[in-house]
């Protein structure tokens, strides 16, 4: 288990919180980590797709939030990179039982 942030500090505090033992201060050190098998992508909407298909290729399953990409292309993009790499893209939908989306159902 491990923490990536760019402010390092940050990586740290959360780390140290949670008993989690290694930090990082980039995506990419924590992807190239053997020891490292699903990230979860919680960054702001316009960075998702980019780490989730670096992270796919690096051999990472993958965790994120919605919208994990703004276009139909690059939602195929990566589904094959997915593919491709034998990985699985899981994307959040907080509000599927919330009370008003299942009174809408």
């Amino acid at each position: 288990m491990a923490v990536a942030d760019a402010d390092h500090d940050v990586a740290r505090r959360v780390a140290k919180r949670w008993h989690i033992p290694s930090t990082f201060d980039s995506p990419d050190g924590l992807l190239e980590s053997s020891e490292i098998d699903a990230v979860a992508v919680l960054v702001p909407p316009q960075f998702i797709a980019r780490l989730a298909a670096k992270a796919v290729e690096s051999g990472k399953h993958v965790f994120c939030e919605k919208p994990i990409a703004f276009t139909p292309a690059v939602n195929e993009m990566l589904i094959d990179a997915a593919r491709r790499n034998k990985r699985k893209i899981q994307v959040a939908y907080q509000k599927r039982y919330d009370a008003g989306v299942q009174y809408a159902k």
